[in-house]
């Protein structure tokens, strides 16, 4: 195989090439030419050889010396990118291809110019990262499927208990008793009914904690990359609107690195993120601090409507939504749920008249 080298310094050996070629040739053709003269078939064109002009032999010096060159640098050009350009486009585009048509036989070699090696390379982490995720998706939705059937069969029973009381209700208000006697069955069944109503409310909270959506691998995240990733994605024009998004880092903040999922860290930052999008006003403030050198602060602030008390106490809650909000009422829960499990959990808070969310992750 080819050494690998930079596409600069091949098209300087091939620059090289041509001119030494070219001169060579050039030179070794007008000695030929020369040779060719002074011969007796050259003297032989002449009735005066030594006082006429040799017209023929001087059109065709200065032919060799134009189109030789030419000559070489066209042959030479095909032959350099045939062999390099168009095999490492050919074998990149076959690549991507391969990854379009989820082939999991794709095998990566280097090309002989480094550049092309580094578009691999990062098509090869590409590839690395998805099969990965298709992975561990797999994997929640498997988890996940599981769980399902273990609530279903913990509901049945009780679901079954609650159906047939209901149907007992339907059958004493058609009855011959009398309305007192109505009166306390209807009382009687509704208790036991509720009672119902009660487990399957606790089975369902029982079985929301113990489903767990996460991967079981954590990353080594660096937090410089976390920062970089936000800005990006956040400070454009047609997301902010009017507002003004401001990010204050602690000044050792990113030389700090993180193990935790990055899918859960992003999850929980864009949802915190998007939440106060929807009630800014005129600014968020994204404020990243280290704190007594082992936690770090990631702390969302909005200049929008304050939480008010109910939010306060109860907004981390399933289903739990203030009467101005649109949303469903579970992507706080979630996102606590999730820091739950790396020993960390939302902090909501009202501070200076504004709306206040963080989380502390351990280093």
């Amino acid at each position: 195989m080819a050494r690998v080298e930079s596409l600069k310094r091949k098209m300087t050996r091939l620059i090289i090439a041509i001119i030494v070629v070219s001169v060579g040739l050039v030179f070794l053709l007008q000695i030929l030419l020369n040779v060719l003269e002074f011969s007796n078939f050259g003297k032989s064109l002449y009735t005066n050889f030594w006082k006429q002009p040799h017209y023929i032999f001087s059109f065709t010096s200065a032919c060799i010396s134009i189109m030789t060159p030419l000559l070489i640098i066209y042959v030479f050009t095909q032959f350099f990118y045939k062999k390099y350009i168009t095999t490492s486009i050919n074998y990149l585009n076959d690549t991507i291809q391969g990854l379009k048509n989820n082939r999991t036989d794709v095998e990566y070699k280097k090309m002989s110019i480094s550049e092309f090696n580094k578009v691999i390379q990062e098509v090869e982490h590409i590839h690395t990262y998805l099969a990965n995720s298709i992975k561990d998706q797999l994997s929640i939705q498997n988890n996940f499927k599981r769980k399902l059937e273990i609530l279903e069969h913990d509901l049945k029973t009780p679901l079954t208990v609650l159906q047939g009381h209901i149907e007992l209700l339907r059958k004493i208000n058609c009855s011959n008793l009398s309305q007192e006697e109505i009166h306390f069955k209807i009382n009687r069944e509704a208790d036991i009914a509720l009672q119902s109503i009660d487990r399957i409310n606790n089975q369902l909270q029982i079985h929301i904690k113990n489903i767990n959506l996460l991967p079981n691998h954590s990353d080594t995240i660096h937090v410089d990359k976390v920062i970089k990733i936000i800005k990006e994605s956040y400070n454009q024009q047609y997301i902010l609107k009017e507002r003004e998004l401001i990010i204050d880092v602690d000044h050792d903040f990113p030389y700090y690195t993180l193990s935790i999922n990055n899918q859960v860290l992003y999850h929980v930052i864009d949802n915190l993120i998007n939440n106060a999008l929807k009630y800014a006003e005129k600014q968020i403030s994204i404020k990243f601090e280290v704190i007594n050198d082992h936690l770090l602060n990631f702390t969302i602030t909005n200049d929008g409507r304050i939480f008010t008390e109910d939010e306060l106490n109860s907004a981390k809650e399933w289903g739990t939504k203030g009467k101005e909000s649109n949303g469903s009422g579970i992507g706080l829960y979630f996102a606590n749920i999730v820091l739950q499990q790396y020993n960390s959990e939302l902090i909501l808070e009202n501070e200076n008249n504004h709306a206040k969310v963080s989380f502390n992750i351990p280093v």
